[in-house]
């Protein structure tokens, strides 16, 4: 039998007879299942990973969830409600299933159409974790690593992991409405992570986190405070000074 070695985004792999073995650190192996599964929602894969976290076989059992689908917690609005859609008046099937649906929207039939829609009565959902609170972003005093820390809600029995998200704008100046969409960042099962490297001169973040099982989410937490790297001088647009601590340490 000839084995093939591949090198995918820096992670290396070794095909015998169709199957792909994926070699290299942890790290690496969560790198490459993020990006295998690019084209699903950050949340959906997320839950699947919840779903498949003590199996032999993750990355398999991972892609079966995915393409199966996911039933997203919370109830639709109900026939006469668009969700706030944009198409409000147009009679489209914009989606199938809840999967096709972006972060906590949910696919729901109303009187003209199929849309994704905002579900209601989320928060009384018990069989996913509570919203985590108090997160804290400090900076590292080396590599420009950041060190991010929540406080768990309460949660049912069963795995919960954690995804992280991030967004950014560039400039010397901040301006909330310049940054960029909410990205997923890294995932992990505990309440505290260190994101080596990530911070870059010339650029504001800000971060929020939701807890996941496999039931789903509620939820985001509310987003951290602005952040920049401690080598720039603090500055909010309309307003300079030079902070007696770092803008990253509170």
């Amino acid at each position: 039998m000839i084995a093939v070695v591949l090198l995918i985004c820096a992670t290396v792999f070794v095909e015998f007879g169709g199957f792909l073995v994926v070699a290299g650190t942890p790290r690496q192996r969560q790198k490459f299942l993020l990006h295998l599964h690019e084209q699903f929602d950050p949340l959906v894969t997320v839950i699947c990973e919840a779903r498949c976290w003590n199996t032999t076989n993750k990355n398999r059992c991972v892609k079966a969830c995915l393409m199966k689908g996911v039933d997203k917690p919370g109830s639709c609005p109900g026939l006469d409600s668009t969700g706030g859609s944009r198409f409000a008046f147009a009679c489209l099937e914009a989606c199938n299933k809840d999967i096709h649906c972006p972060g906590l929207t949910k696919c729901c039939n109303h009187r003209c159409g199929i849309t994704c829609q905002i579900p209601k009565n989320l928060n009384n959902v018990k069989d996913v974790p509570e919203l985590p609170t108090n997160l804290i972003v400090r900076e590292q005093r080396r590599k420009r690593s950041l060190m991010l820390k929540w406080e768990p809600g309460g949660s049912p029995p069963g795995i919960v992991l954690y995804l992280v998200e991030e967004r950014h704008h560039i400039g010397k100046y901040l301006v909330e409405n310049r940054m960029s969409h909410w990205t997923p960042c890294i995932r992990t099962p505990k309440p505290k992570i260190v994101l080596k490297k990530i911070l870059k001169p010339g650029r504001w973040y800000q971060f929020r986190v939701t807890a996941v099982n496999k039931n789903g989410t509620k939820g985001y937490s509310e987003p951290s405070r602005f952040v920049t790297s401690s080598v720039m001088q603090f500055q909010v647009l309309g307003h300079q000074s030079r902070p007696k601590t770092s803008p990253l340490n509170f």
